[in-house]
């Protein structure tokens, strides 16, 4: 669990962890609040065939 603060200060390494598998509760005043949880595969962006 992470603390609302410390979530706001270090958003861009959670989002790496969530990319990677992990589920990140935050918690305000230590009540959890919100999770950020990775994207199902199916809704992960392609690329595209020719981008290359």
């Amino acid at each position: 669990m992470v603390n609302l603060s410390e979530a706001r200060s270090k958003l861009s390494r959670l989002i790496d962890e969530a990319a990677a598998g992990e589920e990140i509760v935050i918690a305000r005043n230590g009540v959890p609040q919100a999770k950020l949880v990775p994207l199902p595969v199916e809704l992960k962006p392609r690329k595209p065939v020719n981008a290359m």
